[in-house]
């Protein structure tokens, strides 16, 4: 198969799209740039908490004879966990994130009588 074909990967563009900060534009009102942090702030703390919660369950698990372990391996694990709280958390999650920014911005409070 010819190199030829593959089409040009512009990471630049990529980085440059996901770190603008919604305060930087001039459409976006004060508080919708602080709703936007609280709940990127929220899924932070979302990963943080699946991240510690794979590297327990990592540690559960029997190791394998296939691979012999070591620091190289050990640090694949932990970016491989890193990644996957990550995207777990960024993506649906499990809710935490949600739950939190709930209760944070005073959505969810509960009402006299409710129960």
């Amino acid at each position: 198969m010819p190199l030829t074909n593959l089409k040009e990967i512009n990471f630049s563009a990529d980085i440059t799209n996901k770190s603008r900060n919604p305060q930087n534009s001039a459409n976006v009102r004060p508080d919708q740039a602080k709703d936007a942090k609280t709940r990127k702030a929220c899924a932070d703390f979302e990963a943080i908490i699946l991240r510690q919660w794979l590297t327990a369950m990592r540690k559960s698990v029997p190791k394998g004879e296939l691979f012999k372990g070591g620091y190289a391996e050990e640090m694949y694990q932990s970016m491989q966990d890193n990644a996957l709280a990550d995207h777990l958390a960024h993506g649906k999650g499990m809710g935490l994130g949600e739950v939190l920014y709930r209760q944070i911005s005073g959505q969810d409070k509960l009402t006299t009588g409710s129960r």
